[in-house]
């Protein structure tokens, strides 16, 4: 079969030819219309619902919201894990669903879930709804908006930014933070309520009933139809104050007899600011799967119209945009694939010392790309750091066919012994079934990989696919267009050469090498014993993590305050500190967000607040991400009461979307009462802070938020004839505030918000103080009926599959995560815990320890697959044996370069031992069977074996040699994105250089060794 596919292309030319030029038309076409990102599509199948319900407690919001909601999700199929947070007015549920489910699916039985659930939830809140289809790096483009009056800077941003922004395409939702968005308050006068004999309820239903625009049909007049409208809808804050509320004494009462109508503002539980300043952030999100490049663009055209039509009211900056970290990325992976291919081809050049020799090879390198796509295009892959990797990383790989085939060809024609045509179909079909098998090996050794679940399978299923169709489009060119070219190309006498000066000094190097290993066979095998033992020691030295952390020239800071913090004080240390990190020379811009912006599927306090800086590019700056973090732990060391936290934005979503967590290390503890998980948190807290590499350690806030308790004594409501439905709307009402209705001008929506005024609601005394009408008319203070205390309860509840947990959770520096989470492990095991709690780890280590089970199954799957394919292609168990003994070594030689670089044992250097494995047994394929060939033709084991590793000698070095140096930009630029290849790189380097030492002087010694005992 391998073979009639050389002998039709040598017989159609013209076909081949014109296939070609089709394929190049086809894969030009497919790559100018792939979109490009910065990441693989990352998402985990995650469904978000999100209640509110303004102003009830945590505790109520856990009990009467969540609780029955997390039970009745976890009975959905594919659920993975149900995650949910219960703070102040807020409930929010995240349903992780089993990868590989598709989300809209997820989404579909969410839905039906919440159909049956809503019903039966309590009166009053506002219906769960489910956060919109987003992806991991949803957060398109990130813009400040300031003006000297903030009510308006953000009613320009709701009311008319937002919408525009809504209509480009890709846009998923538009998020504002800060500023105040307008409402209209009628804060009334309790006093006045109850010398007028009006309720609370009787403003509430008015405002309602008066904001009513009706619809009387129409009427025929002649040829005409009027339509008849009635018009009662408020418009203005003086029909709020005109509204009737009762009669008295043949007058009417109206609101404004009442209380107080302004403008005022909505609650605020977050705010924006630079340098300062308050601003208001707008955040465009981009829709799940839509092309990122073509939204950010959508959306700087809107920006830029507006920024012409506002020009003077208002400034507006964009601080963050996917489009730089896509292109700055792209540009730069992009750079080391022309690097690496000039690299190759000139490698090429040197051992074939042959113009022609080496374009037929070097072709090969871009009709791969093509090939791959093509293949990209058919399966929806993007253009992205991890494709284009993968296309890196097989630059060496790509040419080896192709190599192969032209060095035997040229071989072939240059001895002389047949006619031109004749020695191009000899040695083209010689090495045909080697190159076949040693492909098909490539491709079996990567196919595990697409096994591999969760962040690392989302992240390296893309890379692996890049290079697999990159290879597999490098066999079919080195057997239709290789041997092709070559009938063009080469020909008898203008074709022949001699080695050149390299290939003639490593031959005599090379032979008595070989001649001496053949003599002492012995010593070989305790080389190769040594080098494996190196390896294995290696092994207990180097590290391991989930994933390098990527330098994104941007940092995030969580700065937590205590849970008693106001939004207001929040806000001013927040800016204080935003201040200290800005003053860092490596550091641009400081922008700061606190707590949540209304609409956010975040969930985060009014004493948390995000802060995103802006750091100068990794190319143009002198110290390293580390360097920089210890200095905002400098900066930002000594302040009361504060605790911060430092993530690079990547690990930072990846933990959110993936685990909850925003750390490296999280110890959770499961339990049932909140004071004694905060007991033990603060054991394990103590003996974390002990550990060597733990920085960032803080306990997550369970409880400490002071709380004013009004409760009812049920046996003097029943005295004055009181219900308890009577005080809490009281409470609700007066002292929470509720909409009523909202007033529309023209499309803004303003929400009526009823409340007391704030001297009747404002501290302990005045609440205790607040008067009820009984049902006799007789006048007490809610105190009568009711003690008032203070307590603390906790701000934040969270839970998992329905069981309360708390974390104690840390960043690692300056060491590995695998040996801290150990030494934390063996510490915590001495501690005594209650019964009926129990500890988890989570955060990226949760990633680690997954991605490594799955990759040992995997690595051990990829050996045994590569064993049966090496015993079906040369038919002999002893000769896969043989080659097989390649894969130790090289992974012996891959891990002492990761202890000699520094490097870690993490997903990306695993997933090169992968690689490794495949690539290793490729020379040695092509070694044997050559030296298999000279056995056939009766040359004995010795001459067989000298012959045969001397013919293969140049092709086994330029096949080490392209690959090595392909991957020689990925493994020496430092640039961003190269944190994750760079690992990678070297793990392949280098065991492929133990790999070519095995292959050209162990191997034949073992060869010859036991074929001599047979």
């Amino acid at each position: 079969m391998i073979n009639k596919i050389i002998e039709y292309s040598l017989k159609n030319k013209v076909v081949v030819i014109m296939g070609a030029l089709i394929l190049i038309g086809l894969g030009y076409k497919f790559f100018t219309e792939l979109p490009v990102d910065v990441y693989p599509d990352l998402n985990a199948p995650v469904v978000t619902v999100m209640t509110e319900s303004h102003g009830m407690a945590p505790e109520d919001i856990e009990t009467l919201i969540t609780f029955p909601m997390e039970t009745s999700f976890n009975s959905l199929p594919y659920v993975k894990r149900v995650r949910s947070s219960s703070t102040l007015g807020l409930s929010k549920i995240n349903i992780e669903f089993e990868y590989g489910t598709d989300i809209y699916f997820a989404r579909q039985l969410v839905t039906e879930k919440l159909q049956m659930m809503t019903p039966q939830l309590p009166e009053g809140i506002e219906p769960p709804f489910m956060g919109p289809i987003s992806s991991m790096f949803a957060d398109a483009i990130e813009f400040t908006i300031k003006g000297e009056d903030m009510f308006e800077v953000r009613d320009f941003a709701e009311w008319h930014l937002k919408p525009r922004l809504q209509t480009v395409p890709g846009v998923s939702n538009v998020i504002n933070l800060g500023g105040y968005l307008k409402q209209y308050h009628v804060l009334l006068d309790p006093n006045k309520l109850l010398n007028y004999g009006i309720h609370i309820q009787d403003v509430m239903v008015a405002l309602r009933e008066n904001n009513i625009n009706s619809s009387g049909g129409f009427i025929v007049a002649g040829p005409e139809e009027k339509i008849i409208r009635g018009m009662g809808r408020i418009k203005t804050i003086d029909d709020i104050k005109s509204i009737v509320l009762k009669q008295k004494d043949g007058v009417a009462v109206t609101i404004n007899q009442v209380a107080e109508v302004k403008i005022g503002a909505f609650i605020r539980r977050g705010s924006a600011g630079v340098g300062g300043e308050e601003v208001v952030i707008v955040t465009v999100q981009n829709q799940y799967n839509a092309n990122v490049m073509n939204t950010i663009r959508g959306v700087e055209q809107v920006v830029e119209k507006v920024k012409k039509t506002e020009k003077g009211r208002f400034k507006i900056d964009t601080f963050y945009t996917q489009l730089d970290m896509i292109i700055k990325s792209v540009k730069n992976v992009s750079w080391a694939i022309f690097l690496g291919a000039f690299l190759v081809i000139f490698i090429l050049y040197i051992f074939l010392n042959n113009i022609r020799s080496t374009l037929v090879v070097a072709l090969a390198i871009p009709l791969s790309a093509i090939f791959a796509f093509i293949f990209f295009k058919i399966f929806n892959l993007t253009i992205n750091i991890m494709t284009l990797g993968g296309l890196a990383i097989g630059l060496g790989m790509i040419v080896d066919s192709s190599i192969i085939m032209a060095e035997n060809i040229f071989r072939h024609i240059n001895e002389g012994k047949k006619k031109f045509s004749d020695a191009l179909l000899t040695g083209a079909k010689e090495v045909s079934n080697p190159i076949f098998y040693a492909i098909l090996i490539l491709l079996a050794v990567f196919a595990p990989i697409f096994t591999l679940q969760g962040i690392e399978g989302k992240m390296f299923i893309p890379l692996t696919f890049a290079v697999s169709a990159a290879v597999l489009g490098s066999l079919l060119i080195s057997l239709t267009i290789t041997p092709l070219l070559a009938s063009f190309l080469f020909r008898k006498n203008s074709a022949a050469q001699k080695d050149n000066y390299l290939l003639i000094f490593l031959k005599k190097l090379y032979n008595p090498l070989l001649e001496y290993s053949l003599k002492h066979s012995k010593f070989m095998v305790v080389l190769s014993l040594m080098l494996l033992l190196l390896g294995v020691g290696s092994y207990f030295f180097v590290g391991s993590e989930f994933m390098p952390e990527m330098d994104e020239s941007s940092l995030l800071v969580d700065v937590l305050l205590p849970p008693e913090s106001s939004l207001e004080e929040s806000s001013r240390m927040a800016s204080l500190i935003a201040k200290r990190i800005s003053q860092i020379p490596e550091v641009k811009k400081v922008i700061r967000a606190t707590g949540k912006a209304k609409g956010a599927e975040h969930s985060a306090p009014v004493n948390l607040t995000h802060t995103n800086c802006i750091l100068v590019p990794k190319e143009d700056r002198k110290k390293s991400i580390d360097e920089i973090k210890k200095d905002i732990r400098n900066a930002t060391s000594g302040i009361p009461g504060v605790m911060i936290q430092i993530n690079a934005p990547l690990q930072h979503r990846i933990n959110h979307v993936a685990t909850g967590i925003r750390s490296a290390i999280a110890v959770k503890i499961f339990g049932e009462n909140l004071n004694t998980i905060r007991e033990l948190a603060e054991e394990i807290n103590t003996v974390m802070g002990e550990v060597p590499g733990v920085t960032d350690l803080q306990i997550e806030q369970i409880v400490g938020v002071p709380q004013l308790q009004i409760i009812l004594n049920r046996a003097k409501l029943a005295r004055y004839g009181l219900n308890v439905n009577d005080i809490s709307e009281l409470i609700e009402v007066a002292l929470n505030g509720k909409v009523a209705t909202e007033l529309i001008e023209t499309q803004k929506r303003y929400e009526i918000f009823v409340r007391y005024e704030e001297k009747f609601r404002g501290d302990e005394q005045t609440i205790k103080n607040i008067l009820i009408e009984t049902p006799t008319g007789y006048r007490i203070p809610i105190s009568e009926v009711a003690n008032i205390v203070e307590n603390r309860n906790p701000a934040l509840i969270r839970k998992e599959n329905a069981i309360r947990r708390g974390v104690v959770q840390c960043n690692v520096s300056g060491e590995d995560m695998g040996s801290v989470v150990s030494q934390i492990k063996d510490k915590i095991s001495a501690l005594q815990l209650p019964e009926g709690y129990f500890i988890n780890f989570g955060g990226t280590y949760e990633n680690q320890i997954r991605a490594m089970k799955q990759l040992t199954v995997v690595v051990l799957l990829t050996i045994i697959i590569v064993f049966c394919l090496l015993v079906i292609s040369f038919r002999s168990f002893k000769n896969g044996l043989l080659i097989i003994f390649n894969i130790p070594l090289a992974l012996a030689g891959g891990m002492m370069i990761l202890f000699i670089t520094g490097n870690t044992l993490s997903v990306p250097s695993i997933v090169g031992f992968i690689a490794l494995i495949g690539i290793a047994v490729q020379d040695g394929i092509v070694l044997v069977s050559n030296i298999n060939n000279y056995r056939k033709q009766g040359l004995s084991i010795a001459e067989a074996v000298i012959k045969g590793s001397n013919n293969k000698l140049r092709p086994v070095l330029m096949t080490t040699f392209t690959t090595m140096l392909g991957l020689t930009p990925l493994a020496l630029r430092n640039v961003t994105g190269s944190e994750i290849q760079k690992p990678l790189a070297f793990v392949i380097m280098f065991g492929l250089l133990f790999s070519t030492f095995i292959t050209l002087v162990v191997l034949p010694t073992f060869y010859a060794a036991m074929e001599r005992e047979n």
